[in-house]
């Protein structure tokens, strides 16, 4: 049966959600079992620290698979190893369970973290890439990216608060439990993806021997190093994410916990977040495009993020707190969805991937310095006082979207039949 591209890309991304959704419960589970139960903090700091540095070290590596392979056997591999990964997590419970020595369960569950990573590191760069060989006009695409992009609020949300919500009334292995439903949720949509998918002839770039694999993969570090549009996204990306990241998952809590508020009231500011999220990728979005161009809307999503950030450390006041959270979601989503649209556009067919992993990779790899960052400042000083001293480093983020010349001209571009990285950088490609 042949479906429309929207059809194809609401399957895409329920499988994509339901993978990560399963990989997140884990996590959860992790730090539920070893902060309740073992006591033991060192232990989790090993699990989860493996799993970030596994997602982050094959990011370049998936994409060169990405752009070689059709993407949906990449998608239907990927679910295959989170389907044995949350199988494989439900055993080595069960067989801690019947045993008083749990000396080798950190080891075990972060063996059970890297097969987990393996797959969610083969399916984070697929979106952007993937989309563009499903639709075939700017429209569909900027539809489908604002889709993927709602579906962060379940991936960040969701999956957690319903993971506390089971263990909380069941216990911890019925958070496996439903780690394992999703993934088997996810295997069977992308099942359904991977008989509809219709693949768009690319360019293929990889040959299947090493030396060629390798090659891929420099090309795609030196494309982004050397394309200014795609460095200044990397600046930006890296400069916000530094503190973006620690900001919603340690200094936020740290904030509202500080002041006598409870994890009742936390919960309902991170959900304003994912109100925001939803509201930008579904109306405002849109409507923006009538009266700014894209850098001007890129650059109004980045300003709205930094200021709503810095605006945190002046309010205590819960309601206050929501609508900082909504603007946040807001402006979070507004740069994303707009960036990642055109990026989508402006890079060949056949380099999406490679390209867009390595661009993940820059962006990720300074959140660990973030978070140890922001754990040492949290000791010495209070969460206002560290939203403002990382805010600086923010600034330079919105002044690299705002000041970029050639982000502005890459993201303004008029639509044409040769895409924008091809006319203005030919000989990368």
């Amino acid at each position: 049966m042949r479906l429309t591209p929207l059809q194809q890309i609401l399957i895409y991304v329920a499988a994509d959600t339901s993978l990560n959704v399963s990989s997140r419960v884990f996590q959860i589970y992790c730090t539920w079992y070893f902060l309740k139960v073992e006591f033991k903090e060192e232990s989790l700091s090993l699990v989860l620290l493996t799993v970030w540095i596994t997602s982050t070290v094959l990011l370049p590596f998936s994409g060169v698979l990405a752009d070689r392979f059709k993407k949906s056997w990449v998608l239907l591999t990927a679910s295959l190893l989170i389907m044995v990964a949350a199988s494989s997590a439900i055993g080595v419970a069960n067989a801690s369970s019947l045993s008083e020595n749990h000396y080798w369960l950190p080891l075990e569950l972060s063996v059970v973290g890297i097969i987990f990573s393996v797959g969610i590191a083969l399916i984070f760069p697929l979106g952007t890439p993937l989309i563009p060989e499903i639709a075939c006009t700017e429209t569909d695409i900027h539809r489908g990216i604002r889709l993927k992009s709602s579906m962060y609020v379940v991936n960040l949300l969701f999956g957690p608060t319903l993971a506390g919500l089971v263990i909380g009334r069941y216990g911890g292995v019925a958070a496996l439990h439903l780690s394992i439903t999703a993934a088997a949720l996810g295997l069977c949509l992308s099942l359904a993806f991977f008989g509809v998918f219709e693949r768009i002839p690319v360019v293929q770039t990889i040959q299947t021997d090493t030396f060629h694999f390798f090659r891929a993969l420099r090309d795609g570090v030196r494309r982004v190093l050397s394309i200014e549009a795609e460095r200044a996204i990397a600046i930006a990306s890296l400069c916000a994410n530094m503190l973006l990241v620690p900001f919603i998952f340690l200094i936020l809590p740290a904030k509202i916990l500080s002041h006598g508020l409870t994890m009742l009231d936390l919960a309902g500011v991170e959900i304003a977040v994912g109100v925001g999220i939803f509201a930008a990728s579904s109306i405002l979005v849109h409507q923006l495009q009538r009266v700014l161009t894209e850098h001007g809307i890129a650059s109004l999503g980045v300003c709205v993020l930094g200021a709503s950030i810095f605006a945190f450390a002046y309010v205590d006041n819960l309601w206050l707190l929501r609508l900082l959270a909504l603007a946040l979601g807001i402006g979070l989503t507004t740069f994303n969805v707009t960036v990642n649209t055109k990026r989508a556009v402006s890079i060949p067919a056949g380099y999406r991937s490679t390209m867009e992993s390595t661009l993940l990779f820059f962006c990720t790899i300074t959140v660990p310095v973030g978070l140890w960052l922001s754990k040492s400042f949290l000791q010495v000083c209070s969460p206002n006082q560290v939203i403002v001293y990382g805010s600086a480093l923010f600034s330079l983020a919105i002044a690299t979207v705002v000041l970029s010349r050639s982000l502005r001209l890459m993201l303004n571009a008029p639509k044409a039949l040769v895409p924008y990285y091809a006319q203005t950088n030919g000989s990368l490609f």
